[in-house]
C-alpha cells in the first residue's frame, strides 16, 4: 500500500516522491522548501497524521491497519490541502 500510496501522491504537483525508492511502509514526500508544516498541519485537518522530517520533506507511514479506503482518503486530502496552499 505504501507504493500505492507514494505513485498516487506523485502525481500531485508540488508533491515530489520517488516512488521506486518505496521499499517499506515509510513513504517520504518532497514539498516546497519551508512547505512542510504546512502540508502536515494541512493533512491533519482532515484526519491523515504525517511528519516533517525537515522543512521539505513529510513522511507518510502505512501500517497493517491500513486499507485501500485508506490510501485513498490520504490522497484525496493531500490533493485538498495542495490546493489550498497554492491559493495562499
Amino acid at each position: 500500500r505504501a507504493r500505492r500510496l507514494a505513485a498516487a501522491l506523485a502525481t500531485i504537483r508540488p508533491l515530489v516522491v520517488d516512488v521506486p525508492a518505496v521499499e517499506t511502509n515509510i513513504v517520504h514526500v518532497g514539498t516546497p522548501p519551508g512547505a512542510a508544516d504546512a502540508l502536515v498541519a494541512a493533512l491533519a485537518a482532515h484526519g491523515v497524521l504525517t511528519i516533517a522530517m525537515d522543512p521539505a520533506c513529510v513522511r507518510f507511514v502505512t501500517h497493517v491497519d491500513v486499507d485501500d479506503r485508506d490510501v485513498d482518503r490520504a490522497v484525496a486530502a493531500a490533493r485538498s490541502a495542495c490546493a489550498a496552499l497554492a491559493s495562499r
